[in-house]
């Protein structure tokens, strides 16, 4: 008579087994992980380990290729953790998947477990996973945080009684936390997976459990293919599964013979067809909603994660670019240097994580407006959002935050910048859009114009102007000819006289005037080739515009953190790129492709991404 043990995967970490004599796998272990547990139940003197592949199978041929060629620390990790209850290091170049396999009942019970949910992919983690996740946490470490296997082990177990035991996690040095203690539980597999799930946990919460350890989820996948749609700027994404076939370009409005009588009636046309469907031969697809934007609307807590977005244009003093926070509800994945072009340059944009933050209602009120107003003078038209279904929030920085600290690598622990938001500024921007200049003196207004962005027209949405001197040798009587204005009127005041409805005149035509510069308004940074300035008639980069001071008024936003938010539409149009292309190489490619490269390859080269795509084709 023989012991048959007939189970699934849960088999090899999930239930305590004893060594047995004979393991017969009929799927292939899909990760080193994997191969460990297995050859951990193959524990005995006289014990034989058959594995049972397809002949026709290439994942089953490059598995048995690599455990042959498999390297020697990788060979003595794996009997390590296969011998030792109490696990060991992992190297870094250990096999890995981050599609867990889980049964029909498994997933049974997982429907109704608790979950960590990965806002980029919107993969789930159950307790089932946590072991796996744990390990491949800590063979992704940088390798000088990393121990040697062989230095000490990686669970700690301790029993009170025969039926309760605590499973502790030791982290190596470095780590955001030593050691995390699991609940107890009632055998040691069981508490060293509701340990390892406490623990990822706890990485999530700060924001260090990259998006590469979840699992594919497969809602998602159905998700991703294609929908045909009509374009509606007034709806949301439409869902659906994938069409069999692409549907007809719909037809223009036309006159066609309907009803019994014959006549021509006009066909009805739905509102939501845009124009460019209405060309011949055209389908519209609607651009794909990132995951993230999605499931960041679902989270309900009181902790938030910045982003510390510094623009690398300092060189010029008299207009630096303000850093500012990019506040999510969720941890926003590492975002690489972006790369935008200015009139004669490029800079390099850093997207780097802070520490998390705590935000009371009323903070968290003030961070609201203060992102609403922003927006609004971005967009220059009116906008509104509730505070719940904001996606991000904004905040300036004070000019004593280190500008080096945000172009630096990230690395824990991350920067706490909440000493550096300055509420007084949020507030004063929430309270009012517009002030009043102070032209009580020279001095006083030579003081307020500094760092200022003002306009002369005493409503929200106008243009705007970013201050550069006042110039105390011109006045509003100044003939235009000597300012490089126009031929006709004679000077800013007849320009006013024509140009401003109701204008009775000046209080003071001995007034100096201020000497601005067009506002950067929205602008495609991403491209090199896409004209983001128009020089002046010599030739120069700058055209000087005047104001007259007692027409103008003084927008709340100080011109340097305007400067940083005007790059906020490119900024978002590069991150977007990067969490779809992220989704697309974790759905299709098991995050194997350099995403850079895969994002060059789906971008078309009228996009004016910087990319050789001759050598992109070539390869």
């Amino acid at each position: 008579k023989c012991n048959l043990l007939v189970a699934t995967k849960i088999a090899e970490d999930g239930v305590e087994v004893p060594p047995c004599s004979c393991i017969i796998r009929y799927d292939i272990f899909d990760s080193s992980i994997s191969y460990a547990h297995t050859c951990a139940l193959a524990n005995g003197p006289e014990c034989h380990l058959v594995f049972m592949l397809d002949p026709n199978s290439d994942a089953g041929r490059r598995t048995v290729r690599y455990l042959a060629r498999m390297p020697e620390d990788l060979k003595h990790w794996t009997q390590l953790a296969a011998t030792r209850e109490t696990g060991a290091y992992p190297p870094a170049n250990m096999l890995q998947t981050a599609d867990y396999y889980h049964s029909d009942s498994e997933e049974d019970v997982n429907f109704r477990s608790e979950y960590i949910k990965d806002p980029t992919m919107s993969g789930k983690i159950y307790a089932d996973d946590a072991v796996n996740v744990v390990y491949r946490y800590f063979s992704s470490l940088p390798s000088a945080s990393r121990p040697t296997i062989t230095s000490r082990a990686i669970f700690r177990f301790t029993s009170s009684s025969p039926s309760v035991h605590v499973c502790t996690i030791i982290f190596p040095s470095g780590s955001p936390f030593s050691t995390v203690e699991g609940p107890p539980s009632a055998s040691t597999i069981a508490a060293k997976r509701a340990a390892c799930f406490k623990a990822c946990k706890q990485l999530h919460a700060l924001g260090l459990l990259p998006y590469q350890l979840f699992p594919r989820p497969k809602e998602v996948a159905r998700r991703l293919r294609p929908v045909a749609v009509f374009i509606d700027e007034e709806v949301e994404q439409t869902k659906g599964d994938i069409l069999p076939t692409l549907p007809p370009a719909p037809l223009p409005p036309s006159h066609v013979p309907s009803g019994e009588d014959g006549t021509d009636r006009p066909t009805v046309v739905p509102e939501a067809t845009s124009k460019a469907q209405l060309a011949s031969g055209t389908r519209c697809y609607k651009r794909k909603t990132p995951e993230f934007w999605k499931n960041i609307l679902e989270v309900k807590h009181s902790t938030y994660y910045p982003t510390i977005i510094t623009v690398d244009r300092n060189s010029n003093p008299s207009k630096p670019y303000r850093p500012i926070l990019f506040i999510t509800r969720n941890p926003l994945p590492v975002i690489e240097e972006i790369k935008l072009h200015f009139a004669a340059t490029h800079s390099l944009t850093y997207l780097r994580p802070g520490h998390p933050l705590q935000f009371d209602d009323q903070k968290l009120s003030l961070l609201h407006r203060y992102t609403l107003r922003a927006m609004r003078a971005i967009m220059n038209k009116p906008l509104n959002c509730a505070i719940e279904e904001m996606p991000y929030f904004l905040a300036p920085l004070d000019f004593a935050w280190d500008i080096e600290t945000g172009k630096a690598q990230s690395r824990w622990p991350y920067p706490d910048v909440s000493d550096y938001i300055p509420w007084d500024l949020v507030i004063y921007a929430t309270e009012q859009h517009l002030v009043p200049l102070r032209t009580e003196s020279l001095e006083s207004l030579e003081e307020d114009i500094k760092d200022a962005v003002v306009q002369d027209w005493w409503t929200e949405f106008t243009k705007r102007y970013d201050c550069m001197r006042l110039r105390r040798d011109l006045n509003p009587l100044t003939p235009l000819d000597d300012l490089a204005k126009a031929k006709n009127p004679a000077n800013l005041v007849e320009v006013c006289k024509a140009k401003r409805k109701g204008f009775e005149g000046l209080v003071d035509y001995s007034q100096p005037l201020i000497e601005v510069s067009n506002l950067p308004g929205i602008t495609n940074r991403l491209s090199p080739v896409v004209k983001t300035f128009t020089p002046a008639s010599n030739g120069s980069l700058y055209s000087a515009k005047f104001v007259i001071p007692e027409l103008c008024s003084k927008f709340t936003i100080p011109a340097s953190t305007m400067r940083t938010l005007s790059l906020i539409p490119s900024i978002m149009k590069r991150v977007d790129d990067t969490l779809l292309v992220r989704e697309l190489n974790a759905m299709y490619f098991y995050n194997e492709i350099d995403p850079s490269a895969l994002q060059a390859a789906i971008t078309a080269p009228s996009a004016g991404l910087e990319t050789d795509y001759e050598r992109l084709e070539l390869l």
